[in-house]
């Protein structure tokens, strides 16, 4: 995977028309980052999705706590 100046790499999806161009950022964060602030995590995954208001239904209605 080629990795950008920034650090990590721009994953772009053909088929997707989106406004961003079908583009994923893909980076690894420094073990020390306070990036994920508040949280304690060690890492974060962003999913693409196409309606906001409709996965929220869907993870609420999974018994989600957001």
């Amino acid at each position: 995977m080629p990795l950008e100046a920034w650090g990590g790499a721009a994953l772009h999806w053909p088929d997707d028309h989106a406004e961003d161009k079908g583009a994923t950022a893909w980076h690894v964060a420094d073990p020390n980052t306070k990036w994920f602030g508040p949280s304690e995590s060690s890492f974060m995954i962003n999913y693409r999705i196409d309606n906001m208001d409709e996965m929220i239904a869907q993870l609420k209605n999974a018994g989600t706590e957001l």
